[in-house]
């Protein structure tokens, strides 16, 4: 028993540190690394905290030193949010084994390179020569798709062939790009200009099995991606990355905030907040719009069962936008509420539906544990889930609910918790296809749904 709450004080002390670091200190020294992991003794009089820092020795020197400046303030937060009766010290010491791990990927790599190209020079395989695929110089020879995609830039029937100085040779490609057999970072190709002006240079990104990896600003929305038609179009859609943001929700009021960051171009004119519960977006939507929040705990405008009222007491179209986030899986009869909700929209509606099976996830491993909002309460609770269903199973629900009323999806990305970026590739390498990633670690999905003009 001692051991299981050992551990998990650990984890949360991980996850505090964390979050602390990331979004409630306002030093930027201290962006540049990330939490390994934490230590605790067995009397709970000292916790190890194990940093990372990806950067020079410098940038390392300076994120140390900001960490043990900020020291007294991290733990006064701890405390805040830990409930135990002498609060740990804290001692921050820099973990060598990523950086370690990553030099020996890179020998590999290297290793793996200087073989192939001892068998090229014997002969054994056929010379490096990579057209704009993504395919890297050091990769083993391609297979019958890759032979397809390079046969359509070869020339044919009303195609147009790609120059010999437009192919890549093992010499033209960059040093970060050789290391990888799928890199994620831009790298420079040639291909054919205009009015046959020759080869020039244009900047790409390089593909995965996870789609376009393209970073986007924080809180920019981005167009959701066309959908494809018939059976290999869903295999496709479910192998396309969604965009993904890292952050974790700490209660009501800061989803709200994220929300008002997030769309606060969509808050304007009439607003309608959904399960607003005490209304924390009333104060964070722009100067003069006009808000307005149901619910039926808390401290809403209009106090409202959405299970017992069969439609809602306003007109069509009264609101520009609506807002209900974390509020469908709560109720038996959403298919009605998601019908009145289009039917009170002018131009748009925004909505989260949580992962549920994220949630689950953990204690269905371990064998032990809750999920919230499920289980068999001795008392009848009041609130719980209705409905249990992945991340993908949401999606979909939302695009054909969309269809269905005549509506487009105008932006669609699933939310995860920060997590340091090995971990989070490891993962992606165990689940290359998107939609199991997503639905074992992403925790929330939102989505725009706008009127078509």
């Amino acid at each position: 028993m001692a051991s299981v709450r050992l551990e998990r004080l650990q984890a949360l002390i991980q996850r505090d540190v964390a979050e602390i670091i990331s979004y409630r200190l306002r030093d930027p020294r201290l962006r540049l690394g990330s939490i390994v992991e934490v230590k605790l003794a067995r009397d709970l009089s000292v916790a190890t905290v194990k940093v990372s820092c990806l950067g020079s020795e410098a940038d390392k020197r300076t994120f140390m030193r900001a960490l043990h400046s900020a020291r007294g303030r991290i733990r006064s937060l701890i405390g805040q949010g830990l409930r135990i009766r002498a609060l740990p010290e804290l001692r921050f010491v820099y973990d060598e084994r990523i950086e370690r791990s990553v030099r020996i990927a890179q020998v590999i790599a290297r290793a793996l390179e200087e073989d192939r190209a001892a068998q090229r020079a014997r002969g054994e395989l056929p010379p490096a020569e990579v057209t704009d695929t993504d395919e890297d110089a050091g990769a083993p020879p391609p297979g019958p798709r890759a032979r397809t995609r390079d046969r359509r830039h070869r020339g044919g029937p009303g195609r147009t062939s790609l120059p010999a100085t437009g192919r890549w040779t093992a010499e033209r490609w960059p040093p970060q790009a050789r290391r990888w057999r799928r890199p994620l970072i831009p790298r420079e190709r040639l291909r054919p200009s205009r009015a046959g002006a020759g080869p020039g240079p244009c900047r790409v990104r390089a593909r995965s099995e996870w789609g376009r990896m393209a970073p986007c600003r924080w809180g920019a929305p981005s167009a959701a991606a066309p959908p494809l038609a018939g059976a290999a179009g869903r295999r496709d859609d479910e192998r396309r990355a969604m965009r993904t943001i890292l952050r974790n929700f700490d209660g009501r009021a800061d989803r709200s905030r994220f929300a008002a960051e997030q769309f606060r171009e969509l808050l304007q004119g009439r607003v309608l907040d959904v399960g607003c519960f005490e209304g924390a977006l009333r104060s964070l939507v722009p100067e003069g719009t006009e808000y307005l929040g149901i619910d039926i705990g808390g401290a809403p405008d209009l106090r409202l069962d959405l299970e017992t009222a069969e439609r809602l007491p306003f007109d069509d179209a009264s609101f520009d936008t609506v807002v209900c986030t974390d509020v469908l899986e709560h109720l038996d009869n959403l298919h009605a509420v998601f019908a009145e909700l289009v039917r009170l929209a002018r131009h748009h509606v925004i909505l989260s539906l949580p992962n549920c099976w994220t949630h689950a996830r953990r204690p269905i491993e371990r064998g032990r544990g809750t999920i919230g909002h499920y289980g068999l309460p001795a008392d009848p609770p009041a609130d719980r889930h209705k409905w249990f269903f992945s991340l993908t199973q949401a999606r979909d629900f939302l695009r054909e609910q969309a269809r269905r009323h005549g509506l487009e999806v105008a932006d669609m990305f699933a939310m995860e918790k920060p997590r340091l970026w090995l971990l989070r590739m490891l993962r992606r390498l165990r689940y290359p296809e998107a939609s199991r990633y997503l639905n074992r670690y992403a925790h929330t999905l939102w989505c725009v749904l706008a009127r078509r003009t």
